[in-house]
Formats: C-alpha cells, sequence, structure tokens
C-alpha cells in the first residue's frame, strides 16, 4: 500500500474538552496501531510490515514506561483477528473526525471501542496511532544531490529538499461513560526516525505536558 509522505506543518495540535488531566489517572490502553512507509525509489512510499509492527511494540513499551505521566492501568487487546481489523479501521475513523473538527468532546466513540472499554471496567481509553516513513540510505543521498541540482539550475528560485524521515504520533482518549472523545493529540517531526526511541519518547512526552 502507498501511503503519503507526511509533511508537519505544526510540531504539536491540541484539542481538549475541558476535562482536567489529573482526572485521568486510570487508563485502558487499547492495542496501538502504526503504519510506517520505507522509501527505496524517488520518493515513492510503501507501507514495510516489519517496520510497522517494530513501531507498534516500542509504542507500547514507551507507553507503559512513562506510567508516571500517562496513567495506563490495563491494555485492551483484541482476541481475533477480525476484531483487530475493526479496531484499526475505528482508530483512523477517530483520527480523521478530529482532525475534521474543532470541538473534540462532539466526536462519538465508535461502537468496537466503545463495547472493549466498557468490557475493561475503565471509563478512560488510551489510543494511539504511530506514522511515519524513513529512507534507504543511497536514496536519501540521491534524492539531496538531485534537489541540490534543481536549487542550482533554478538560480535559488526554488528551494527544495529532501525530507529523509518523519515521525508522527496521533493521541486520543476515549470516555465510556459519556460516549465521546476527551483529547486529541498529533505530534509531527521531519527529519526524525518514526523507530527511535528518544524521538518516540520525547513526542509523546510533549503530548502529555498539555494542561487539558
Amino acid at each position: 500500500m502507498v501511503i503519503t509522505v507526511l509533511m508537519s506543518c505544526s510540531p504539536v495540535q491540541v484539542l481538549t474538552s475541558g476535562i482536567k488531566q489529573s482526572e485521568i489517572n486510570d487508563m485502558a490502553y487499547f492495542k496501538p496501531q502504526a503504519a510506517i512507509g520505507l522509501i527505496t525509489k524517488g520518493n515513492n512510499v510503501q507501507t514495510n510490515d516489519s517496520l510497522t509492527a517494530i513501531a507498534a511494540g516500542m509504542q507500547e513499551n514507551i507507553v507503559h514506561s512513562l506510567n508516571q505521566t500517562i496513567h495506563v492501568t490495563a491494555d485492551i487487546l483484541p482476541n481475533s483477528d477480525n476484531l483487530a481489523r475493526r479496531l484499526e479501521a475505528e482508530t483512523y475513523t477517530l483520527i480523521d473526525e478530529c482532525s475534521k473538527r474543532e470541538i473534540v468532546k462532539d466526536i462519538p466513540i465508535t461502537p468496537l471501542v466503545d463495547s472493549l472499554l466498557e468490557q475493561s471496567g475503565k471509563r478512560y481509553g488510551l489510543i494511539t496511532l504511530n506514522v511515519g516513513f524513513t529512507r534507504m540510505e543511497d536514496n536519501y543521498t540521491n534524492q539531496q544531490i538531485k534537489f541540490t541540482a534543481i536549487g542550482l539550475l533554478s538560480l535559488g528560485m526554488f528551494d527544495v529538499h529532501a525530507v529523509k524521515s518523519n515521525s508522527t504520533i496521533f493521541t486520543v482518549i476515549a470516555d465510556a461513560k459519556e460516549n465521546h472523545l476527551v483529547f486529541y493529540g498529533k505530534t509531527s517531526l521531519d527529519g526524525k526516525e518514526p523507530l527511535d526511541s528518544t524521538v518516540l519518547i520525547k513526542q509523546m512526552k510533549k503530548t502529555f505536558s498539555t494542561n487539558f
């Protein structure tokens, strides 16, 4: 599957419902979702299953390692491939809705997210999606040479450069009691590797450093 090369307009974007962060101290964490692409030729990004699986595993470990900041006390893991696919689809649906709206509490939680969260006995559920891309080293070198040549030939009229990589994390928190989202966060960093744990930790700390 071909995915879009992500370019960050703003490193941090947040929508909140007015709830205080201190009130969300007992969350269930849904199985983390990811889609990581690899560029081997030109600027064509192809999702890579191995990199995607690694990213999801890293994100899960990082969230649990930050338990002083991100208060996760349980995990929600779909017990079938069908439920896993549905959860993935609903994750994308929720994040897409967040990107279109300005009031996060107007976004109802999706049926499976609602059902799994209620089964867990938790009011709040944390959902994350890691997306991004990286390049083969020779591809990045070739693209740098290409764009430098374009800049020289255009006498500086076009300032273009190759983006080596991108790490973007979407975060949403669902409220099973009120049946809507209470938080949406997005951090996006160009030039940072999506499988660099230091980068991912920084992004998650930034997301939860917001006073909501």
